[in-house]
């Protein structure tokens, strides 16, 4: 399975490829949106989008989730932020499979909610 990492921290998005490969995922990364709406845009290339929602560029977390939603109906996709608060509010409209994952986060839980989002479904 194909996971498209998206976050500017290029520390944070190292880790987790480097923990999600080890566990057998196929790890794209991209730094902004636009770099990860172009991997989008390739048919089949991405089949889960764990994004961080505060992006650098003209395409944040929120927009590349609708993005996503629109080119990959159905695609599981985990969004990351260390802000929750006033979040959720503005990804509530947003169909699941959606999971909310809090920074600071273990690598533990990155894979336990990784796990969750593609095996279906949103968070209750």
């Amino acid at each position: 399975m194909r996971i498209l990492i998206v976050d500017d921290d290029q520390l944070i998005r190292e880790n987790a490829a480097e923990y999600l490969s080890g566990l057998g995922y196929d790890v794209l990364t991209a730094a902004d949106g636009s770099e990860a709406a172009r991997l989008l845009d390739q048919p089949d290339q991405v089949q889960v989008l764990l994004t961080d929602v505060m992006l650098q560029g003209w395409l944040d977390g929120g927009d590349l989730v609708e993005m996503a939603r629109l080119r990959v109906p159905g695609m599981p996709i985990v969004i990351m932020s260390g802000f929750s608060e006033g979040l959720l509010g503005r990804l509530a409209g947003l169909q699941p499979p959606l999971r909310f994952l809090s920074k600071p986060f273990s690598l533990a839980h990155l894979e336990e909610t990784l796990a969750r989002a593609v095996a279906g479904g949103a968070a209750p």
